[in-house]
């Protein structure tokens, strides 16, 4: 099958590219009788160069990032020693009594002791 070097009439896409008017492509026939029907492709200008294409507009400069905010006081992560003296049930029941709604079912007694005394 023959191919025909042809010019761009007007911007469309081809395969993977986009065309603007102008710019050479070589198509096979049956492609190049469609796309010339269509009106995207003509025989142009022998050695007919492509049209210069904008250049892209600069990427916005984004603002410089705010300092991030200092870091809370640690809180203590340890739990009172009387949490194996509480049972789950009686935890759960407190905090969804306290809330309103259940507590997440992973959290274990600790979780729980901290989330009911913190709030």
């Amino acid at each position: 099958m023959a191919h025909r070097k042809l010019t761009a009439k007007k911007s469309f896409r081809y395969g993977t590219r986009m065309l603007t008017a102008g710019d050479p492509v070589t198509m096979s026939g049956p492609q190049a009788r469609l796309h010339g029907h269509l009106g995207n492709v003509g025989d142009g200008p022998a050695g007919a160069q492509p049209r210069a294409r904008k250049p892209a507009a600069p990427a916005p400069v984004a603002p410089a990032p705010a300092p991030a905010p200092a870091a809370p006081a640690p809180v203590a992560t340890t739990p009172p020693a009387d949490t194996a003296a509480v049972d789950q049930p009686t935890l759960r029941a407190a905090y969804e009594k306290k809330f309103g709604k259940k507590p997440f079912n992973g959290w274990p007694a600790a979780t729980l002791i901290e989330k009911l005394a913190a709030e």
